[in-house]
């Protein structure tokens, strides 16, 4: 299992090819059980078209790295630089924007190394917070975020559809945090 940078999905179709159908079948199966299907095709269409994926690869405001073997992507993680839980810009934060294994991966230790590159490019770029929004029932994900010393701090808001839902907020401080 190879770990590398989102910026080799822009040199590389088939791994970009990948990376989206691993977008898509990972964001369906963690919600399409608890929501509407037609929010969750109407969000996918929207965020994971690869015009997007691109963006986020070539996007300066963005980092990220993705865990493939032979092209065929099985985990990745997404931050967004600088940006504070209001929206707002914040040079000291990063915002954990997308991090997704597949299940047939889950347990296998790539969510791991994918945290292992995000935290050392935070630690490396000197951010202070990392922080990250959660679907409340997504269980295995909040257990492993708490694992990895992030703590639950409240909610934020989330907009699916014509609904909004409350997800928790949750931070990991890299100064107090246990990182692995």
């Amino acid at each position: 299992m190879e770990v590398v940078s989102l910026k080799t999905c822009l040199t590389d179709d088939l791994l970009l090819h990948s990376w989206q159908r691993l977008c898509v079948d990972t964001y369906r199966a963690t919600y399409v059980p608890a929501f509407p299907e037609a929010d969750i095709e109407a969000y996918i269409q929207r965020h994971f078209h690869k015009e997007q994926l691109k963006q986020w690869a070539s996007d300066s405001r963005y980092e990220g790295w993705i865990a493939h073997t032979g092209g065929q992507a099985a985990g990745y993680v997404l931050l967004r630089k600088g940006i504070a839980p209001n929206n707002k810009f914040d040079s000291r934060q990063v915002c954990l924007d997308k991090f997704y294994v597949s299940p047939d991966w889950q347990g296998k230790g790539i969510a791991i190394r994918l945290w292992q590159a995000a935290l050392f490019f935070a630690l490396k770029e000197g951010y202070k917070q990392l922080w990250l929004i959660t679907w409340r029932n997504n269980g295995r994900a909040i257990r492993f975020y708490e694992k990895i010393g992030f703590r639950t701090v409240g909610t934020h808001p989330f907009r699916l559809g014509t609904k909004t839902y409350f997800d928790y907020l949750m931070v990991y401080e890299p100064v107090t945090g246990n990182g692995v």
